[in-house]
């Protein structure tokens, strides 16, 4: 079999996982059987690749994880259903069933004090219900990573051109920046909240809703998902290959996500509806990844279409994410007042600085538990003597497993701090060359454009140098 056969076929196979997929986590009905099936295949495909080749590169990497997920799909699919069913607290109800893991971020926000300390501690105590389905499924990964001379730490520094110690100096000096204001922040928000410093179960997705509370009435009538795609018009670039699902089905994943299921022509949206600010916030990144995919370029290999580093993917999203944050975008474009515009600012970037903290907390935990091998059973307290050192908090380490992406990904989460870095640079460069109101022009979209049809190879490499200064000097300014 030649390369580009092998191409056409592991896209198919792609395509086919990619689809059924999106119907388990939307909450429509799927095939288990299926998947089963189709991950084997893609297995077989996959190691067969290894036998005979181990370039392009990005195909070597994809397919070590690709043999690994066909490996644990047996595991994966009994962890998706026993984290649904077994994470679950019969005193409390969400839409007339008991609160479980699917449903308790959009539940926490209107709970009290009391029953939400109640479903955490709830929720904790009943991890190791779950926990020997991650362990296997990590101790199977690894093992098939292993045959092949690699692990996921050493993957994800080839696939983001990265050496170790670049990532951890980018990783401690964004914590060492956000953490001052992030503590700051957390405090003052939690005493206008709840009349009390931070607790442990005040976690990073029940504060990003709780703290626009007060000003969600003034966003209420934002048509934010119209303005979204108003605004990538604007700039000259098309959303109409873009499918949406916003239903809120009981056993569909809880965080918003975007499938590329065939780049560039099949791309889909979910996302569960939130508080209005936070459910336009979610609408903004999502369809960030959805556009930044539906604009490659069709003609590249098979691997730099479909085969992107996450950092690169996630900068899109973040970059798009972000103009929620920008006050001329939010009284010219969103029509609110200059004080909602104002406060929605401060807010965001309280939220982002909590980001920050959280996620160099799971990045640290999950690149030592590589890099040092440290045994399964004491990565909760590696978590959560990484939560303390970022963040302050003393939480329970398992919290790690309830977690929507640690349990799931080998390693993902450093991705969003790369991401917010480009996506300050992406910005940057376009307010110097179009001005403050760049989204409105689409020649500031034609250098967008340009950034994202490259697919792997995109040329936002040209300017970006992932240097944090200006960043850091940003998350700075939050604090002061």
């Amino acid at each position: 079999m030649e390369l580009n056969e092998w191409c056409k076929q592991a896209e198919e196979l792609k395509v086919q996982l990619g689809d059924e997929y999106w119907k388990m986590r939307v909450g429509l009905p799927y095939s288990e059987e299926r998947i089963k099936s189709l991950e084997a295949s893609n297995g077989t495909h996959n190691a067969d690749f290894l036998k005979r080749w181990s370039e392009p590169k990005l195909i070597f990497i994809d397919a070590v994880e690709s043999v690994a997920s066909s490996r644990t799909v047996d595991v994966a699919l009994k962890f998706e259903e026993e984290r649904k069913t077994k994470i679950t607290c019969e005193e409390h109800k969400h839409n007339g069933l008991h609160v479980n893991w699917t449903t308790w971020r959009q539940w926490v926000v209107d709970a009290n004090d009391k029953d939400r300390k109640k479903v955490f501690d709830t929720f904790v105590a009943k991890v190791p219900a779950i926990t020997p389905l991650i362990k296997e499924r990590f101790e199977t990964s690894l093992a098939v990573f292993e045959d092949n001379g690699t692990d996921p730490l050493k993957t994800y520094l080839e696939h983001h051109k990265l050496k170790i110690g670049q990532l951890r100096a980018i990783i401690e000096q964004l914590r060492d920046a956000a953490k001052p204001g992030f503590k700051k922040g957390f405090s003052h928000y939690s005493q206008k909240i709840s009349g009390r410093e931070p607790e442990y179960y005040d976690d990073f997705y029940y504060m990003r809703n709780k703290i626009y509370e007060d000003i969600v009435p003034a966003f209420e009538k934002v048509d934010s998902l119209g303005h979204c795609l108003k605004t990538i018009r604007d700039m000259g670039l098309d959303p109409s290959k873009i499918k949406l699902d916003d239903a809120d089905r009981p056993g569909k994943y809880p965080s918003p996500f975007c499938s590329f299921i065939r780049v560039p022509t099949d791309i889909r949206v979910s996302f569960k509806k939130e508080n209005p600010l936070n459910t336009a916030v979610s609408a903004y990144h999502e369809y960030g990844h959805a556009i930044h995919a539906s604009s490659i370029d069709p003609a590249l290999p098979y691997w730099t279409r479909n085969l992107m580093s996450m950092g690169l993917a996630e900068s899109f999203s973040t970059f798009f994410e972000d103009l929620i944050e920008d006050e001329i975008y939010c009284t010219k474009e969103l029509g609110l007042s200059k004080q909602t515009a104002l406060e929605i600012h401060k807010r965001v970037r309280f939220h982002n600085l909590f980001a920050v903290s959280f996620y160099c907390a799971n990045s640290l935990f999950r690149i030592d538990t590589y890099e040092k091998k440290i045994p399964f059973e004491k990565w909760d307290d590696l978590y959560a003597r990484h939560i303390k050192d970022c963040m302050g908090m003393t939480i329970p380490g398992e919290y790690w497993q309830l977690h929507h992406i640690l349990p799931e990904s080998l390693l993902y989460v450093p991705s969003y701090l790369l991401a917010f870095v480009r996506s300050f640079e992406m910005r940057n460069k376009l307010a110097k060359e179009y001005g403050n109101e760049w989204w409105k022009s689409p020649l500031a979209g034609k250098p967008l454009r340009e950034w994202m049809r490259h697919g792997q190879d995109s040329v936002i490499g040209d300017f970006s140098r992932l240097d944090v200064r200006g960043f850091l000097k940003r998350l700075k300014e939050q604090v002061a």
